[in-house]
């Protein structure tokens, strides 16, 4: 038998609910107050019942978890990471150029650093490292 149809409750009762059939039942049902032989076991079957429905309405639901939510997170941008998605731009023989020259620029400024001032580097050249730094962090699975 299931614990709700012991306490005579729904499957999702609140807890208000659960407190309230279970106070009912234990007035009739309990040893101190009933002269019946079978008092004790029905007793302990409605406190058994009344406490595994509390424990399940305490529980949080898996939708509602943290990690629940940040798997859900790391998937969809997994998915979107991985997920090749036809522009309806093709990309223009000097635009990839560009994006080339921006490439060297950074390759070539990776090893070579100044000892007495930070070497600067354009807005540009910055916007284009940091893309750089995201696609692989979203490769190796950290964003």
């Amino acid at each position: 038998m299931k614990h709700s149809e012991i306490l005579g409750v729904s499957q999702n009762a609140s807890k208000t609910e659960i407190k309230k059939a279970f106070r009912e039942a234990a007035k009739e049902l309990h040893p101190d107050h009933s002269d019946s032989p079978e008092a004790a076991e029905a007793f302990a079957r409605i406190k058994e019942a009344h406490d595994a429905l509390i424990k399940d309405s305490e529980a949080p639901r898996e939708s509602v978890t943290a990690s629940a939510s940040s798997a859900h997170a790391a998937a969809a941008t997994a998915q979107a990471a991985y997920t090749y998605q036809q522009s309806s731009r093709k990309m223009t023989g000097e635009e990839l150029e560009h994006i080339q020259n921006l490439d060297e620029k950074i390759r070539y400024k990776r090893g070579r650093k100044s000892l007495f001032r930070k070497v600067k580097e354009s807005a540009e050249l910055r916007r284009h490292r940091d893309k750089i730094r995201t696609n692989e962090k979203r490769i190796r699975g950290e964003y």
